[in-house]
């Protein structure tokens, strides 16, 4: 795969050597009981048949469903805000693309072709574009029409940029870039002007999620020592801490109605699990409880929600 996802492999290798204490998982009273009612799904890969595949699953952990049988590696998916639609990497055609198939995995179509491969899809909110990385050596942040057409270079920056996350209304583009030494966080214009950075404290602030409100956005930190979920207000203000379970925790997303936080975390030296938790970081509560490597969820309205 790109240098971009080897290098947030490297972390989460860093973050093994260093995650001692076991997680903290605590079931509060209704809290499984709301999720399982939210009508959402959520997302993720796994390699528990034998290869690294698509899944879904209710907000609760249940119905854990495999969507993609493909002896290549389908990873990293992404639902559209519609929920019809779930955005995809793979290597089936030997090079990593973007791929886009329906909400019950049928109907797989490969929208990107490149030598450099691409991931990290990305659905904007009117589900007209696409935003993905692309780059071995060094990562760009690119975008689309969500056919695959009008290919552009948004970041066109010599540093490794990656991890982009839309802003609720379509305007604005967090993503990670390792431009000025660590990856920090970075928000951009949907053209790719005005790019800011946010954070400023290292080691490594990367993966951000905005919420759906836009008013803040979720994102990983190897700051205190272990990687862990923090929350800033969206212009980069108040950066808070949301997980201090000593074990190492990635990739937030939000629940449809912000009131959740699905994450992956490490429990000993290889298993991840999808986690969810409130938004104030209280209540963890594993979802999937699979001896297999659960990874990179991502919180949709899911088929339940269709009008």
């Amino acid at each position: 795969m790109r240098r971009s996802a080897l290098l947030l492999s490297t972390i989460v290798v860093s973050a093994c050597q260093d995650s001692t204490e076991p997680a903290s998982v605590a079931s509060p009273s209704g809290f499984l009981g709301e999720l399982g009612a939210s009508g959402s799904r959520i997302a993720f890969h796994s390699n528990r048949d034998g290869n690294v595949e698509i899944y879904t699953m209710n907000p609760d952990g249940s119905g854990q469903t495999r969507l993609t049988d493909h002896p290549a590696t389908d990873a990293n998916a992404d639902w559209s805000l519609d929920g019809r639609r779930i955005a995809f990497q793979s290597d089936r055609s030997g090079k990593f693309g973007i791929y886009v198939m329906n909400a019950d995995g049928s109907d797989p179509v490969r929208l990107t072709e490149s030598d450099e491969g691409d991931a990290d899809a990305q659905w904007s909110p009117d589900g007209r574009h696409i935003a993905f990385t692309r780059g071995i050596e060094v990562g760009e942040i690119y975008v689309m029409d969500a056919d695959g057409g009008n290919l552009t270079n948004l970041t066109d920056h010599p540093a490794d940029d990656l991890n982009s996350s839309w802003s609720p209304d379509g305007k604005r583009i967090a993503f990670t870039s390792a431009r000025d030494g660590d990856l920090e966080i970075y928000v951009m214009n949907a053209d790719g002007s005005g790019q800011t950075r946010l954070t400023t404290v290292a080691p490594n602030d990367f993966a951000p999620a905005w919420s759906p409100n836009g008013r803040q956005i979720a994102f990983n930190s190897g700051r205190d020592g272990v990687p862990q979920i923090y929350v800033m207000n969206a212009d980069g203000s108040d950066q808070t801490r949301l997980t201090t379970d000593g074990t190492a925790d990635f990739i937030p997303t939000w629940s449809p109605n912000g009131r959740h936080i699905a994450f992956m975390q490490l429990l000993g030296e290889t298993d991840f699990e999808i986690f969810a938790m409130n938004a104030d970081g209280t209540g963890h509560v594993n979802l999937t409880e699979h001896p297999a490597v659960d990874r990179f969820p991502d919180w949709g309205r899911g088929a339940a929600l269709l009008p």
